[in-house]
C-alpha cells in the first residue's frame, strides 16, 4: 500500500516501506527524517541535524547512512565556525 507524504506543495508518493528504509538510514546516520520532496528531476530526503536542528538533505540517488553523518558532520562544523566567528568578532568591538 502506498503512503502519501506531501513536502512544501510537492505531492510524493512512495511505498511505506521505502520511506521506513530511509528513516532507517537516517537514523543510523544520527540524524531525524522529516520527510520526502519531490523536485521532479530529483527526490530529496530531508532530516534534521540532532546538534543544531538545521533541516539537511541527502538526494535518494546518492542515499546511505554514511551520507547522512557526513551531511550532519560537514553542517555542524560549518555552524560551530560561525558561531565562533561570530563571537571573536564581537569580542573584538
Amino acid at each position: 500500500m502506498a503512503t502519501k507524504n506531501i513536502s512544501l506543495g510537492k505531492n510524493v508518493v512512495s511505498d511505506s516501506l521505502e520511506i521506513e528504509l530511509y528513516r532507517a538510514m537516517v537514523q543510523l546516520g544520527g540524524g531525524t527524517f522529516r520527510e520526502l520532496w519531490d523536485l521532479g528531476y530529483e527526490t530529496l530526503i530531508l532530516f534534521d541535524s540532532p546538534q543544531t536542528h538545521l533541516t539537511l538533505a541527502v538526494p535518494v540517488s546518492v542515499m546511505s547512512a554514511s551520507e547522512v553523518r557526513r551531511r550532519i558532520v560537514e553542517s555542524d562544523d560549518f555552524h560551530l565556525f560561525l558561531r565562533d566567528l561570530e563571537n571573536h568578532q564581537w569580542a573584538r568591538r
